[in-house]
């Protein structure tokens, strides 16, 4: 007859006791990672990432996607920076983004990176887009990851839009300016879709806390979604080699992604750190043109990743603006959408997927030149030379005169400041009428 089953001496709802290996006793610092790991599990989490397999071998041509999560770092963290000093109205943000660049210990370089991480990342999807076309890598059955990469570059470039205004300068005022009443002329939905975007029926404050709220809450939020579900669909599908090995030496070159694939990440990384440090130095951040004046006039020119588009409105009739402002983006946007289900190749060899690169390498070409129309214009254009630098001429002396502080009326009540300017407003006001 079998003797009872003695019962457990450990509850059964916890760990069994690590045995304690022989030799000198763990230090603090190893007791407490210890403990970390049983509760969360983070060394296996690491090592799974560390050791995913990069199918086909480390290539430098795969840091891209790693440089853009290095920028969306950046970009996280010199924004958290930025809004410790930044005041979101109509009455304050010029004042606050004048303290920031002048007053602030490194306010400039903090905006001046977060406002050239910006340029960077719109750079580096380009570089990112190119490479997963050229390499096939948006073909079944990753359609859904490009998907989702396209819809990230739609966010992307919806970010670069929503911050231009937050300076609330001559600059960001006139050009969202352009941008809004462009929306409200769609028909039928139009009004209705500019009065959301304005935050009622006129452009001003209400614009201003709107887009500060799309810029800092909805879109950071939409885009950290979207951005682990890609990582999550690249981490299932794998890396897309290159086109021309076979399976067998797909199979032999495969690797871990530490050391070479993280180190080929890091060392871009790195690079394009130490550029941005350059850039942000060497043009002392960011530029600040003068406080929104409405009753001004302003020659608005947009952030050079929007140049093709307003190229293409300086070239439409007034009558087409409208349907050419809005149906080139989202035309632009059908195609890339569209690439993985025209793409019936057999293979993912370039030369058998000429039709999908040639559409792409198409857009690509036509917003370069439309870019490089717009640039060129404006350089043979002596008139906007001179109104440009006057421009500039005023944007700084706004800017040494909001040392002195900036009265509670803010914006272009900096002005008054200078003496000079409350003599013409005393002058017109008390004298013009007889003198």
């Amino acid at each position: 007859m079998q003797p009872p089953t003695q019962p457990p001496t450990q509850p059964l709802d916890r760990p069994a006791p690590r045995p304690q290996a022989k030799g000198p006793p763990l230090t603090l610092p190893a007791r407490f990672f210890d403990w970390l790991d049983s509760r969360t599990g983070y060394r296996a989490a690491r090592q799974k990432t560390l050791n995913a397999p990069v199918r086909g071998g480390s290539s430098w041509a795969h840091m891209f996607g790693s440089m853009l999560v290095f920028v969306l770092i950046n970009q996280t963290l010199t924004g958290v920076l930025l809004s410790a000093f930044y005041a979101p109205s109509a009455t304050t943000a010029w004042a606050s983004v004048a303290f920031i660049q002048d007053q602030v210990w490194l306010g400039w370089f903090i905006r001046g990176l977060h406002a050239a991480g910006a340029s960077s990342m719109v750079v580096l999807l380009l570089c990112h887009m190119v490479q997963t076309v050229v390499y096939g890598a948006y073909r079944g059955p990753r359609e859904v990851n490009w998907l989702t990469g396209v819809l990230l570059s739609l966010l992307v470039m919806a970010f670069a839009l929503t911050g231009t205004l937050l300076p609330w300068d001559q600059k960001g005022y006139w050009t969202t300016l352009v941008v809004t009443t462009l929306l409200g002329s769609v028909p039928l939905v139009g009004p209705s879709m500019q009065t959301l975007v304005q935050g009622g029926p006129n452009y001003g404050n209400l614009t201003l806390t709107h887009f500060y709220s799309l810029h800092v809450f909805v879109l950071p939020g939409m885009v950290a979604l979207f951005t682990v579900v890609h990582v999550a669909l690249v981490r299932r599908h794998g890396s897309t080699p290159h086109w021309g090995m076979s399976d067998a030496e797909i199979e032999r070159r495969t690797e871990p992604r530490w050391p070479r694939q993280l180190t080929y990440d890091l060392a871009g990384s790195l690079v394009l750190l130490m550029f941005l440090f350059a850039w942000v130095t060497h043009h002392r951040g960011a530029p600040l043109s003068a406080p929104a004046d409405p009753a001004s006039s302003y020659d608005a020119r947009p952030e050079w990743y929007f140049l093709p588009l307003y190229q293409l409105l300086r070239l439409l009739p007034a009558s087409l603006e409208t349907i050419g402002g809005l149906l080139a983006p989202l035309l632009a946007l059908g195609v890339a959408a569209a690439l993985p289900f025209l793409d019936k190749a057999a293979s993912a060899e370039p030369r058998l997927r000429r039709g999908p690169i040639a559409l792409f390498g198409l857009g690509i070409l036509l917003a370069a030149t439309l870019g490089g129309m717009s640039a060129v214009e404006d350089a043979g254009d002596k008139d906007f030379h001179k109104r440009d630098d006057a421009a500039n001429q005023q944007a700084g002396h706004a800017r040494q005169l909001a040392l002195s502080g900036v009265l509670p009326e803010g914006g272009v009540a900096v002005y008054r400041n200078d003496p000079l300017e409350e003599g013409r407003a005393l002058f017109a006001e008390h004298c013009a009428g007889c003198h």
